[in-house]
């Protein structure tokens, strides 16, 4: 039986790090695999921050259960988390937000 995958959107703030650090509390409660996903505007910027990432990967401790990777994509937050999250067979996408406004702008208005 497979695990469920959750998707964290990270940029390497204090934000996305809670993130992170949510999912690892849920990784302990349900075994799940983490996926980072980090969006990069061009291909350049993409292997710079693919070994970054990995070694965020490398230096966070696990519970027991929980498998995590790393995936480094071209593409924009607003508009392809979901489509790659659907991609990639995410059950669960957990992302921090920069309060209201970072909210309306993923989500639109709330008007």
């Amino acid at each position: 039986m497979s695990k469920n995958l959750y998707m964290v959107p990270y940029d390497f703030t204090p934000t996305s790090q809670k993130a992170l650090e949510y999912a690892l509390h849920i990784g302990k409660l349900v075994h799940i695999d983490i996926k980072l996903l980090h969006l990069v505007s061009d291909k350049k910027k993409g292997m710079a921050m693919k070994s970054k990432l990995d070694e965020v990967v490398k230096s966070t401790n696990c519970p027991d259960g929980v498998e995590m990777s790393a995936v480094v994509k071209v593409g924009n937050i607003f508009t392809d988390i979901g489509k790659i999250a659907r991609e990639e067979k995410a059950q669960l996408i957990i992302m921090g937000t920069h309060g209201i406004r970072g909210m309306q702008r993923f989500f639109g208005s709330f008007a």
